[in-house]
This record gives structure tokens, sequence and C-alpha cells, in this order.
């Protein structure tokens, strides 16, 4: 539902949006909230916590720094954890969420790239770029251009 506010981008959608975001975050802090005393033996609520907090917030400045201190771990620890639970390293996982969300406004917005930089999160539209071409191949702009041949 957010995303579809977000394509409409009426006069209300910020409204929408900011009802989902905090919809959102009031889900995240019950589960914080129930984890209380036991972070440390359910190390699955606070991946979770992570991985869903990214997904929402990833234009933000989110780094495992700031997840680490929410959840009262190391981030040694955290970061160790998130990669036995998904697979992938904190911010390999963070920049796919991001990279996702940039695919996506590159074809569906006439934002520029560094429009879409800043929108998904990354600081450095250079540093944008070539996280996005290491993982697709191709740079942002090529990207766009190949959906309007």
């Amino acid at each position: 539902n957010a995303m579809k506010e977000y394509n409409k981008n009426d006069e209300y959608s910020m409204f929408l949006i900011s009802g989902y975001i905090a919809e959102v975050l009031v889900f995240l802090s019950r589960i914080l909230k129930r984890a209380e005393g036991y972070v440390l033996k359910n190390v699955n609520d606070v991946i979770f916590y992570a991985t869903t907090l990214i997904r929402y917030e990833y234009g933000s400045d989110i780094t495992l720094e700031t997840i680490a201190e929410q959840v009262n771990l190391s981030r040694t620890y955290l970061s160790k954890k998130f990669k036995e639970q998904t697979g992938i390293g904190f911010n390999d996982f963070l920049n796919s969420v991001r990279i996702k969300n940039a695919e996506k406004l590159l074809v569906t917005t006439n934002m520029s790239i560094t429009e879409i930089a800043t929108s998904s999160g990354f600081n450095d539209s250079n540093y944008f770029a070539a996280v996005f071409k290491k993982k697709n191949g191709i740079t942002p702009l090529k990207y766009r251009k190949s959906y309007y041949i």
C-alpha cells in the first residue's frame, strides 16, 4: 500500500505513507518490548527487527551501529548473527534493498540519478553508481535507458 501511495504521489500520499510507517514502527516497538530481557537469547527477533527496519527505512541513515544500539547488542555480535541468519552481511543486505528501490525508481520516475541515490539512502551518488554497477553490471543511466528502448 505504501508503494502504491508513493507512486500515486497526490496531495494525500505523504499523509498515508507517514501513517503506514508509523504503523510499522509501532509493530517493531512491540516486538522489542516483548524481547526486552532476553534479546541475547532470541537473536531471531533482533534479526527480524533489523531486516524489517531496513526494508521500511532504507532511505534514512541506518547503520549496523544504530541498530546494535537499539537492541543492546555489540556491533560485532549483531554483524555475526545477521550474517548467520540472512546469509549475507548487514551492509550487503542494506545496499541490496536500496538498489532494488533505485531500480524501481529508475524505470517508473523521471527523477535524476542523484535524486534517486538520495531517496534510496545513498549520501554519495558516485558510491551509489559504483554499488549499482557492481550489482547489475551497468550504470544506473544505462539501466534506465534499457527500459525505454
